[in-house]
């Protein structure tokens, strides 16, 4: 809760080597080094379905259920409810699963659009309205958060197809991205203040979205006012420049 400014920032950070910065910044799926520098043991679980992949969770439940974990069902049968409410408490069982399966960050929900009914990720997203899917997604994260689970809101933005979506040029005026696609993101962030954001795949115009300035400094930090950090969607395809990334408000 202190502000980015704060003396005691100096003193926790000058507690780490570079190696372990280091570290800390390519395995942050995973933190599961006791440093004694007051960071917990953290591991996420992925899908916005329920949460799922954590070690302790998946044995456990392998021994309880063929290794299937819980499933609240998809968003867009969640959104065909408009229920807020409903929302939050999907929100809310992902995080007491998440405190009993050890974890503490969930990548999860999606906030994309609808943009086509073909999309293959359109069961991890809502709707192709862009201001129901920032409510409901809103209330989702706002159940997790108030269980301590840390969402991680995907994919920003304009992920709106899984065919090709690695490298993709995403071409839309300023005006149509505002509207349908960011206001789906901006809810979440402005009133429930969201801790994660995880970036895309894709290029907004010849830019990736994880080195997108215009995206990650301008509106998500400076006009929203974001104070949580951004985290990669697997950053493995040879466009995606690291080094671009991290100058550019990828953390």
């Amino acid at each position: 809760g202190l502000d980015f400014d704060d003396p005691m920032w100096d003193q926790f950070m000058d507690q780490f080597s570079v190696t372990q910065m280091v570290n800390h910044i390519i395995t942050t799926f995973n933190w599961n080094e006791d440093l004694g520098l007051g960071i917990p043991d953290i591991s996420q679980g992925d899908g916005p379905g329920a949460i799922k992949e954590t070690s302790y969770a998946y044995l456990q439940l392998r021994r309880m259920s063929n290794g299937d974990t819980a499933n609240y069902g998809n968003q867009i049968c969640l959104a065909a409810t408009w229920n807020k409410e409903l929302a939050y408490r999907d929100g809310e069982l992902n995080g007491e699963f998440g405190l009993w399966s050890k974890i503490m960050g969930w990548y999860a929900p999606g906030a994309n659009i609808h943009r086509t009914p073909f999309s293959g990720r359109n069961g991890q997203y809502y709707s192709e309205d862009g201001r129901f899917s920032g409510l409901m997604n809103a209330a989702i994260c706002k159940g997790a958060q108030d269980k301590g689970i840390i969402t991680f809101v995907k994919h920003f933005a304009l992920n709106d197809q899984e065919s090709q979506r690695k490298g993709i040029h995403t071409w839309a005026n300023e005006q149509s991205i505002r509207e349908t696609y960011l206001v789906a993101f901006q809810y979440s962030v402005e009133e429930e203040n969201l801790k994660v954001m995880m970036d895309s795949f894709n290029r907004i115009g010849t830019i990736w979205s994880g080195e997108n300035s215009a995206l990650l400094e301008d509106v998500l930090r400076g006009e929203w006012g974001f104070k949580g950090y951004v985290i990669s969607d697997c950053p493995w395809e040879q466009y995606m420049d690291r080094i671009g990334a991290l100058l550019n408000g990828q953390d």
